[in-house]
């Protein structure tokens, strides 16, 4: 009985984790399924991020202190979207680390993908509607910036 309620307990606590969260697939895992499931090509920074480049942009980048100008959409792993926006602009520090580090790999008129872990992302304490500990992949495309 014991050995029984250890059990359930365990599957209880696997099945709490965000919904992006694979029972027994760590967070690395699920990107790199994620990555093979839709054959794509991916730069991976020491972070854990996860750069896909469809267009450079400009020759010249933004940094942290730029304010950026930019249009993209947000989904989970499973395709859901969760936000979308065309035209936002703020200020490159302000963000989540992966768009901090992520956006500087494009110049304006720049596109691609940036797909982040929890980590670079809202962790475990999200606000809004955002899933706890969630991979984000972002579609962005870099207007201008300033």
């Amino acid at each position: 009985m014991k050995n029984l309620i250890l059990l359930f307990g365990f599957v209880f606590i696997m099945g709490c984790g965000g919904d992006d969260e694979v029972v027994g697939l760590s967070i690395e895992d699920q990107i790199s399924n994620y990555i093979t499931e839709n054959n794509l090509t991916t730069q991976e920074t020491s972070s854990g991020l996860h750069v896909i480049i469809e267009e450079p942009g400009g020759a010249v980048k933004p940094n942290v202190f730029n304010t950026i100008t930019i249009n993209y959409e947000g989904r989970y792993l499973d395709g859901e979207i969760f936000d979308s926006n065309d035209g936002f602009v703020s200020q490159l520090n302000s963000l989540i680390s992966g768009w901090k580090e992520g956006i500087p790999f494009f110049g304006a008129g720049g596109r691609g993908t940036l797909i982040i872990p929890p980590t670079l992302g809202y962790g475990s304490n999200p606000a809004g509607n955002i899933r706890p500990n969630a991979v984000l992949v972002f579609d962005i495309e870099l207007i201008d910036f300033n």
